[in-house]
């Protein structure tokens, strides 16, 4: 191709063929948008694409009758010809108006409009004035490669490489001003030993100084760098979710599209590198977010579920009275946040301070100590719950008075007086009742649930269900949420049975012992300690089927379920389902309730299926089917251990897109199922975000064993899985909590089956990427160590060498806790 037009300084113009084949696509419309930042060269590349065609380039300073003379002698000519304006013209509405009436914007005249950031916006307001198609180039194709600025190097007479175009790319983004200025400071450049990063920032701070930052960056472009700035560190499929809900997303785009904002490292959106130190050294007020933007982006963070990026937000920020703003608003989540992240804002925050967080902190570290979370009812705990209420005004509203009791009542409940206890949570609730203060549902709700937990203690079961079945009737949606907190899942399971109802006060003491130990026992499961769960279980409930007759029966069939769960977890399935079929032979001749019996039949289904008896196993759930969501997610994980992956998908996509379904150790397992049948479609995308769901509900719950419910080898498939997806802080944990998991499996079970020399590969597995490079460590041949990994895969169960290396990793983290 040939040498087109020179630059102003008289020196050759670049030649850019792939820009101008792009312009060539967009020039078969009549109206063309060239949108982005001034210094992109889009005049010399109308220029370079009229040079070529022969077209007559008509580029007045603003639409005038000089500007309309023009245009109609250059239509004369009877060439193609380009008229340029900018979006910002007053006359722009007028100018293609003169057009249509030259019988133009067709083949011979095109009118290319210079738009800014926004090519959004600049594109609907030319739609509406044109009324015809209007063709947008993208402004990302102006920006210069790595190949284009080593050939703009030998145009300047420099000689540059391939590294240093790499690294000159990397310092400006690729802007065409931009590079040509840091190349005419090359000289500059070697006298002060500068980087080419420190150059580029030095001609934007020049510029930002001169020009000053409203010329270069608008008004509405500011806002949106704030916005980029203000979420640093969040994901980028958080940030585009909030983005969208704020209306702001097609900007975004717009943004990355202009050079301006890039994807980093940790794959989250970010000013480009240059811009952000250049702002922040000349006008730092240019990208400082408001209180007002952050409250409203946590806000918005909080309500998506994305809690642990909304307080990222609030604490890089650093304003203290932001963060208690927003957490006031979402108070009654609080739990949401587990204890860790509670007590580090406390101490870092002193947020305590004010009355109401004060009692919503302390109520939030009662609520975690309840069934259904990491329940750790320390002394020490409830010390610093009950501490907080001490700095309490003397007289507080009805509303504060509640709260209080919910924190006093459980903390009187865990130092061992029920009967204080009761009387606290009594007296609260008359106050409520009386009316005497306007109190939300949900903490009335609360209230209930905490009573009820109070009088289980008790052994007045009776009183239980009464205090459950009015927190169920008040009309809030938030109720099933603050009963869900106080354990109520549990209680409800177990204390409204009739035959709970009709216990006699004789039975009722050992009933109340061994919910107790049912309780405990979850707990234990709930964090894969699989030992410490079975001896609870032995220790209160025996053998299965040990007392036939005992009641209230639906705890002995909640114990059997647990250790038919646990057992999914261990590869012992044969044991359970003797187990199981024990404690049915004990029961022939009672009768059981819908509750009892699907949970029967979904433990020995779920066995089954792990046995690879399918058949058995559906037919056992085809007529639950509907009744109870623990029946239809086992049917699912049947599908899916059946090998039809697609059916087990459509089974839980109800529950994967209710955004109102309970968040309980069900959902966190239906999620899991989701994300294992979806990663077997090779839909890795739906299995991530599923997986990320799932430990984001488990950060909450404490509840690990859905991911062990599938066997050792799937759950070190998750963990691999997890380790290569974008977590938040919480989640992590969970996934660290996971990896102590598969480490004392390993150590427990597994490891005696491998040689001397088999365990020394699977250490040193830790330290290399693949067995070629593992060969190299241990200075063996290849073959070697494939025989050696085959029996290693076999030994552990899983597949290939990343996971191997998972366990190897495990194993290496969790050592020094032996």
């Amino acid at each position: 191709m040939l040498q087109v037009g020179t630059s102003r300084d008289g020196r050759a113009l670049l030649e850019r063929p792939r820009v101008l084949e792009h312009l060539d696509r967009g020039l078969r419309h009549p109206v063309v948008l060239l949108g982005g930042l001034n210094g992109m060269g889009r005049v010399t590349a109308l220029t370079q694409w009229a040079q070529v065609h022969g077209a007559v380039l008509v580029q007045p300073g603003a639409w005038d009758a000089q500007a309309a003379a023009q245009v109609v002698a250059a239509v004369a000519t009877g060439q193609r010809t380009l008229l340029v304006l900018s979006a910002r013209d007053p006359g722009l509405g007028e100018a293609l108006e003169h057009a249509r009436s030259l019988g133009g914007l067709d083949a011979y005249l095109h009118v290319v409009v210079r738009g800014g950031v926004a090519l959004g916006v600049d594109s609907a307001a030319l739609t509406r004035h044109s009324g015809v198609e209007v063709a947008s180039v993208d402004p990302r194709l102006l920006l210069f490669t790595r190949s284009e600025i080593m050939e703009l190097g030998r145009l300047h007479a420099r000689e540059i490489d391939e590294i240093e175009a790499g690294e000159i790319l990397d310092a400006t983004s690729g802007h065409p001003e931009l590079v040509v200025s840091c190349l005419r400071r090359d000289d500059e450049r070697d006298a002060r030993d500068q980087s080419w990063l420190e150059v580029a920032v030095g001609v934007v701070r020049e510029n930002l100084t001169a020009q000053g930052p409203n010329t270069l960056l608008p008004t509405d472009l500011r806002a949106h760098l704030r916005r980029v700035a203000l979420l640093g560190g969040v994901p980028t499929r958080v940030t585009n979710a909030l983005a969208a809900r704020q209306g702001w997303a097609e900007d975004l785009q717009d943004l990355v599209a202009c050079g301006l904002v890039s994807i980093g490292p940790q794959d989250s959106f970010q000013i480009v590198e240059v811009l952000g130190r250049a702002v922040s050294a000349s006008a730092p007020e240019v990208v400082r977010c408001d209180s007002r933007t952050a409250v409203r982006a946590a806000q918005e963070l909080w309500a998506m579920g994305e809690v642990a990026w909304a307080l990222h937000v609030l604490e890089q920020r650093g304003e203290r009275a932001d963060l208690i703003t927003v957490l006031l608003a979402n108070g009654s989540s609080l739990p949401d946040l587990g204890v860790t992240r509670i007590l580090d804002l406390e101490r870092r925050w002193s947020i305590a301070v004010e009355p109401e967080l004060a009692v919503l902190v302390a109520r939030a570290l009662v609520d975690l100590t309840m069934p259904g979370h990491d329940a750790r009812l320390t002394p020490g705990r409830l010390e610093r719950a009950a501490g907080l209420l001490v700095t309490l005004p003397g007289t507080i509203p009805a509303r504060l008075n509640v709260m209080s009791a919910l924190v006093q009542g459980p903390v009187e409940r865990g130092n061992g007086d029920a009967a204080a206890s009761s009387e606290t949570l009594r007296a609260a609730l008359a106050e409520v009742e009386a009316g005497s203060g306007a109190v939300e549902a949900p903490l009335h709700a609360s209230l209930l649930a905490q009573s009820a937990v109070t009088h289980l203690s008790l052994g007045q079961y009776r009183e239980a269900a009464t205090a459950l079945a009015g927190a169920e009737t008040l009309d809030d949606s938030g109720v099933p949420a603050a009963i869900a907190r106080a354990g109520a899942p549990m209680v409800t399971a177990t204390i409204e049975t009739p035959r709970w109802r009709d216990l006699d006060d004789g039975a009722q003491p050992a009933a109340a012992r061994r919910l107790g130990a049912y309780g405990r026992a979850f707990r234990a499961f709930s964090r894969l300690q699989m030992d410490e769960g079975a001896r609870l279980l032995r220790s209160e409930f025996g053998p299965a089927g040990a007392e036939p007759a005992r009641d209230p029966l639906v705890l002995e069939v909640l114990a059997q379920q647990l250790e038919s769960v646990a057992a999914l977890a261990t590869g012992t399935q044969e044991s359970a389902l003797w187990n199981l079929d024990v404690l049915e032979r004990a029961l022939e001749g009672r009768s059981l309730t819908a509750f009892e019996t699907s949970i029967l039949r979904a433990s020995r289904a779920e066995l089954l299926s792990e046995l690879d008896r399918v058949p058995e196993a559906e037919d056992l759930l085809r007529d639950g089917l509907g009744q109870f969501t623990s029946t239809d997610r086992v049917y699912a994980r049947v599908q899916w251990r059946a090998g039809r992956p697609e059916v087990a998908l459509e089974l839980l996509e109800p529950v994967i897109t209710d955004d109102h379904v309970l968040e309980s150790r069900q959902t966190v397992w239906a999620y899991v199922l989701h994300a294992l049948a979806a990663r077997d479609c090779d839909r890795m995308e739906e299995s991530n975000d599923s997986l990320r769901r799932a430990l984001a509900l488990a950060a909450r719950n404490g509840n690990l064993m859905p991911f062990a419910r599938h066997g050792w080898a799937v759950l070190v498939g998750l963990v691999r899985q997890a380790q290569q997806t974008h977590l938040d802080p919480a989640s992590a944990m969970i996934v660290g909590e996971l990896e102590r998991a598969v480490a004392s499996q390993a150590r427990t079970h597994l490891l005696g089956r491998l040689s001397a020399r088999e365990q020394a590969v699977l250490t040193a597995a830790a330290q290399a990427a693949d067995a070629h490079a593992l060969a190299e460590l241990l200075f063996v041949s290849p073959n070697t160590i494939k025989t050696q990994m085959r029996q290693v895969y076999r030994a552990l169960g899983v597949r290939g060498f990343s996971e191997v290396r998972v366990v190897s990793r495990a194993l290496e983290r969790d050592a020094p806790a032996q």
